[in-house]
This record gives structure tokens, C-alpha cells and sequence, in this order.
């Protein structure tokens, strides 16, 4: 009988010991897997709410498992070696299960065809673990075979420790499974959570487990920050590529923006949900670490003249033996976030610093951040006061086939003027016109989209590598300011015209005048606000920022505070002022609508933007 006991305990019950199917939401061993899968639950939910609600979702799918049992035509079994017995099969059915999962043969449909690297490392080192128990029945039999008077309770006593340790592993196996809606990266939390076991063995076999999956995360994570390749076959790594498509749409969040590298062809997002070992900020440096190597190494199909600019930054052979120093030096200690944090920091000082070297290269990026304020923020009034004053009509009327053509003709003559014509900076700038990139505001004015200068755009032709600077986030902020300043621009150069046409009448009329000089002291001093007390200022602290820096993320977050602080300070991110402002700017186009048609508009709608000055003021 005992012989058949140890065979049953290697999961070949036989006529002695029966095999019966169970039914449970949660795993055959109700303690021990409900625990587990509680835990993983709350290991998800602090990682993402999307790996929460699958996990839990997937712990309620029914399971189909087995229990030995104690044959009930054994009358001569004494009712405490029945139970005895019956403790020990629980073991065996523990293991049986155990060894269907490391051989990849799982009984659970959720774990039945998923392919995962990381699911692969732990059925490795289950079948390791589970190699530990079958020694200790191989130790049994031998004894069973050289002394045939073994107890029962010697049996029970040698597996002692194999009771607490495969229902333990079980409910783990149980609620890996139930992880199916989020990565497979996310059996780290589950495994490094139930670390904290007051069981010696439990979390020594525990450990054993979570080194090996955490073997595959540090793979990985090399092939990403040493070499810019992403090692991912199955989409479980925290940096994924993103398609075209996913890239367009994420461009106008900033949020998912700031997760997102588009620096080359190929392009590189965070996953929404990322397990709790990794940060979020950490897992910021990691993307922009591989992707800035990706970038130095020349990891895209790179033309001879980004060769030629990558080989002077290129990231030499002894910064590539400190990073994997760095790297190794965290995955041979026990992980500690910390640990890992402080290796990807300093890969990232060294990369940032190489990187920067590119993008400054020849001073190229002085020159365009230059131009770029100079046009897009309006800091040369003569240029625009030229360029104003010579598409006054074609930005007043409604496009047309060679509207862009005409506003680029009178550019280049605005240029010639101001002697930029030869700026090989200038000749990158262009005139488009396209629909408003912000929907809110196009619904926070009160008329149509229908005339040139509300769709008016400066674009410029950025070349690589300040397209690691310049990335369309950025460029998105800018064309946003752009479109404010140049609304109150234009509306002060009208109420100039319109001055123009009321003093020339023989009897002006009084009250237009006084409208059109309230109107015009409010654009007046808002423009002399925004320029004098905002870009200029911000600017010049950027400016010295500049000239003092060393490295690329230095800069990159300097030039993000100068476009968050002015997108603020002009009101763009306070609703309700930027509301006032706009309709400010819609009533003085409606007084120079008027006044064009009429040196003496009727009286309802001078009433009608008195009313709007009256708000505003």
C-alpha cells in the first residue's frame, strides 16, 4: 500500500487511491489559492486598474482540478490512517497539478495556448522546485525498499515541509492564470508580493521563482537600454512600438505625450499599466534611455548624413562596460527598486549628455529656437507688422485655392525688408492654413471658422537631429501660442486701420471713436503684457539656461517650463479668462467689420460690443 501511496503522491493514483474531478472558482485548495489570488488582486490594482479588473475577473473562471482520496473498500485502514492518508494525497493532487502547469500542459483554459516569455521562466523554475519533491518520494521508496517496516507517519513527517509549499504554489499557479487581460510582466508583482511570507521554505521556493522571471525583465531590460532593441515577441515588456495610427491620436494628449518617444521611424510608447516594480518615472528614463541609445547607435535605417552627425556622439566602448556594469551589479544583488533606479540614472546622465552634444551641434539648435520665438511668439513686431499690413485682406476674406501662395509671397517680402531673406533659419518658416488644432477653442468662439486668419499657421521645416528637440508635442504648444498671440496681433493692427478711416470723416463720430479706443487700450496692453512681461522675461531665464547646460535633459525641461509658464501666465489654461479674451478679440473684428461697411455702424452693434468691452473691462 505504501509503495501505491508514493506513486499516487507522484500523481498515479491507482486502485487504492481514486482520482475525483472538482469544481472551484478559485483553485482546489480554497486557503491557500484564495489567498494568493486576494493578493494578486491588490498587486494589480496598485500597478493598473485595467490588470486589476482582468485579474479578478480571471480568479472567478471556473477550474476543473483533481483530489485523490482514500478508496472507501479498504475496511482493514484505521479512521486515523485514513485521514492521514488523505492529508498526504493532498499533497500529490497539488503536485499533479503543479507538474500539468511547468510541462505546459495547464488544465485551465485561461492558461491553455498563451505564449509568454515570462510565464515560460516560471514553469522552468517550478519544474526545479517540483524536482526537490521528487526527490524526497525517490528518498522514501528507497527506504521503503531497504526497510519494509517504514510507518505511515515517517512518510507523513519526510513531506511535511511539501504540505505547506504545493497548495502554497498551487493557489499561485491559480491566480497566474487569472492574470490574463494585462502582461505577463505583471507575474513579477504577483511574485514579488507573496515574498512577504513568514514561512521559510514557502518563500525560499518563492524566491527561487521570482529570480528566475525576474531573469527575463533584466533580459529585456538590457537588450533595451544597452543596445535600443526591443527583445518583446509576445508584448509583455513596459516600452512597446506604437503603429502610426496610435501615434497620430496620442500627439494631442499631452498626458499619453509625455509617455512617448517619436524621435525616429520607428516609435516608442509606455504601457498604460505597468507593474508596481517599476514607477512610473522610472519607467519614463527607461523609454527615453533606449530610445536615445536607439538614436546614437543608429538604430534605424539611417541616411549618410545622420551617420556622419551620430559618429562624433557615438556612446563609446567604455560607457557601454560601465552601463552593463551598472546593470549587473542590479541584477546580481537582491532587487530593490532603488537598486535599479539608481543603474538606469546613471545610463541616462551619460546617454543625455551625448545626446545633447548631437542635438548642439554646430550651435544649430540656438539658431532655430531664435527663429522659432522670433516668428512663432511674435518677438519681431516689424516682420509681422509688414506681413500684417500686406494680407490684411486675403486674412480678412475666406480661403481661397491661392490663399497659402499669396501669404507666403508677402512673407518673403516682409523678409526682405527686415533682412532675413539670406537667414538660412528663415527659409525653413512657411504660411499654411489648417483647421484649429484645439477644438475647445474653436467652440469658445461665438462665430464661424470661416475666414484665413483663423486657420492661419506658421510651420517649420525642421531638420534631424533637432527633431529630438523640437519633437510635434512641442511644436503643438508653439502653433497653440502662436494662434493667440497672432489673434490680438491682428485685431490691434485693425483697430489701427479703422482709426485710420474714423479720423479721416469731416464729423467723426464720438462714440465709435471712444469704442474703438477702449477696444484698442485693451489690446494694446495685453500684447504689451504678454511680450514685455512674459515671453521676453521667460525667454532670457531659458536663454541662460542654455548657455550653462550639458546635457539633453537639462534643456529639454527648462525649454518645458518656459512653455508651460507662458501658456499659463497668457491664461491658457484658465478657461474662463482665455473665454473673455477671445470674445475681446471677436469684438474688435466685429468693429472693424463695421467700420469697413460703414464710418458709422448702427447703433445695435456698437451696443452690442460696448456690452462686450463692459464684461471684459
Amino acid at each position: 500500500m505504501l509503495r501505491e501511496l508514493l506513486a499516487a503522491l507522484l500523481g498515479h493514483p491507482g486502485d487504492l487511491f481514486h482520482c475525483q474531478s472538482v469544481v472551484a472558482s478559485k483553485g482546489p485548495h480554497s486557503t491557500a489559492a484564495d489567498s494568493i489570488a486576494d493578493s494578486s488582486g491588490s498587486s494589480a490594482a496598485d500597478a493598473g486598474a485595467d490588470a486589476d479588473a482582468g485579474a479578478n475577473a480571471g480568479a472567478r473562471q471556473v477550474r476543473v482540478s483533481r483530489q485523490f482520496r482514500v478508496a472507501e473498500h479498504l475496511p482493514l485502514l484505521h479512521p486515523s490512517e485514513r485521514d492521514l492518508c488523505n492529508r498526504l494525497l493532498e499533497i500529490g493532487a497539488a503536485y499533479a497539478e503543479l507538474d500539468h502547469f511547468a510541462s505546459g500542459r495547464s488544465r485551465s483554459p485561461e492558461g491553455q495556448g498563451r505564449q509568454s516569455l515570462y510565464l515560460d521562466a516560471l514553469k522552468t523554475a517550478m519544474a526545479v522546485v517540483l524536482d526537490e519533491y521528487r526527490e524526497a518520494i525517490l528518498q522514501l521508496e528507497k527506504r521503503l525498499l531497504s526497510e519494509p517496516a517504514t510507518q505511515l507517519s515517517h512518510i507523513h513527517y519526510a513531506l511535511s515541509k511539501f504540505r505547506l509549499l504545493l497548495p502554497y504554489l498551487l493557489g499561485l499557479v491559480a491566480a497566474v492564470e487569472a492574470i490574463k487581460d494585462a502582461p505577463s510582466s505583471f507575474i513579477l508583482d504577483l511574485l514579488f508580493t507573496n515574498l512577504a511570507c513568514g514561512m521559510p521554505d514557502v518563500r525560499e521556493a518563492l524566491l527561487s521563482l521570482f529570480n528566475a522571471v525576474l531573469q527575463v525583465f533584466y533580459n529585456q531590460l538590457s537588450a533595451w537600454l544597452l543596445h535600443g532593441r526591443l527583445v518583446d515577441p509576445y508584448n509583455e515588456f513596459i516600452v512597446y512600438e506604437r503603429d502610426n495610427n496610435s501615434a497620430a491620436s496620442d500627439d494631442s494628449d499631452p498626458s499619453l505625450s509625455e509617455t512617448a518617444i517619436d524621435w525616429s521611424d520607428v516609435q516608442f510608447g509606455l504601457r498604460a499599466s505597468l507593474p508596481s516594480l517599476v514607477p512610473r518615472e522610472l519607467a519614463k528614463d527607461i523609454l527615453f534611455v533606449g530610445a536615445a541609445v536607439r538614436v546614437l547607435r543608429g538604430g534605424d535605417k539611417s541616411s549618410s548624413s545622420k551617420a556622419q552627425k551620430i559618429t562624433s556622439c557615438r556612446i563609446t566602448h567604455d560607457d557601454e562596460q560601465r552601463f552593463a556594469a551598472d546593470l549587473n551589479h542590479a541584477r546580481s544583488s537582491e532587487f530593490r527598486t532603488s537598486n535599479l533606479a539608481a543603474a538606469v540614472v546613471a545610463i541616462r546622465t551619460t546617454v543625455a549628455s551625448h545626446l545633447w552634444a548631437l542635438v548642439s551641434h554646430n550651435q544649430g539648435l540656438s539658431r532655430m529656437l531664435t527663429m522659432i520665438h522670433d516668428i512663432i511668439l511674435l518677438r519681431n513686431g516689424a516682420l509681422w507688422m509688414l506681413l500684417l499690413d500686406d494680407t490684411s485682406t486675403v486674412l480678412c476674406s475666406t480661403p481661397t485655392a491661392n490663399s497659402e501662395f499669396d501669404l507666403n509671397a508677402a512673407l518673403r517680402r516682409a523678409a526682405v525688408a527686415c533682412n532675413l531673406d539670406n537667414n538660412a533659419e528663415f527659409a525653413k518658416c512657411s504660411l499654411r492654413l489648417s483647421p484649429l488644432e484645439n477644438p475647445s477653442a474653436a467652440a469658445s468662439s461665438s462665430r464661424s471658422l470661416t475666414l484665413a486668419r483663423e486657420s492661419l499657421q506658421v510651420a517649420f521645416q525642421i531638420d534631424w537631429p533637432l527633431t529630438l528637440f523640437f519633437s510635434a508635442a512641442v511644436m503643438s504648444r508653439y502653433h497653440e501660442l502662436c494662434r493667440f498671440l497672432l489673434a490680438a496681433t491682428l485685431a490691434q493692427r485693425r483697430l489701427h486701420t479703422c482709426w485710420k478711416r474714423l479720423a479721416d470723416v469731416r464729423q467723426p463720430n464720438l462714440p465709435v471713436l471712444h469704442l474703438r479706443n477702449r477696444l484698442a487700450f485693451i489690446c494694446n496692453n495685453l500684447l504689451q503684457y504678454f511680450q514685455s512681461d512674459i515671453i521676453i522675461p521667460e525667454c532670457a531665464i531659458f536663454a541662460s539656461t542654455l548657455e550653462s547646460a550639458s546635457d539633453f535633459d537639462t534643456v529639454v525641461a527648462a525649454h518645458g517650463l518656459m512653455l508651460e509658464q507662458i501658456a499659463r501666465q497668457c491664461f491658457l489654461g484658465t478657461p474662463a479668462i482665455l473665454r473673455t479674451i477671445v470674445e475681446v478679440w471677436s469684438a474688435c473684428h466685429a468693429f472693424c467689420d463695421a467700420v469697413v461697411n460703414s464710418p458709422t455702424p448702427p447703433a445695435e452693434i456698437i451696443e452690442r460690443i460696448t456690452k462686450v468691452w463692459w464684461l471684459s473691462a
